[in-house]
């Protein structure tokens, strides 16, 4: 089974994005814990490696037309990258906080 830091490295790649940027987020935001739940972050709260609010997964999620497991290092490493190579950096607080915005 891959890492985490792999499912992104090869997510990154097959969508033309900087994994690197992907990792030090990922980090920042769950220190890579694809089990990371913070309660007090939003409507319900965030989850997973990326610390997706429900709201924002779906909407990516249906834009990507798949259905995707929120819990998954798999799936969140897939619509991230996703999601960055529609520019969308600007959803994750620790993107801003690492000037990748």
């Amino acid at each position: 089974a891959k890492t985490s830091t792999e499912w992104i490295e090869h997510w990154a790649k097959a969508y033309k994005v900087n994994a690197q940027d992907m990792i030090s987020v990922a980090i920042c935001e769950s220190e890579l814990n694809t089990n990371a739940f913070n309660r007090t972050d939003g409507v319900g709260g965030s989850r997973g490696l990326f610390q997706y609010q429900t709201t924002t997964w779906n909407m990516f999620s249906q834009e990507l037309g798949e259905e995707l497991d929120i819990w998954s290092a798999y799936d969140q490493s897939k619509l991230t990258a996703y999601a960055w190579s529609k520019n969308r950096q600007f959803h994750w607080t620790c993107a801003k906080l690492l000037k990748l915005t």
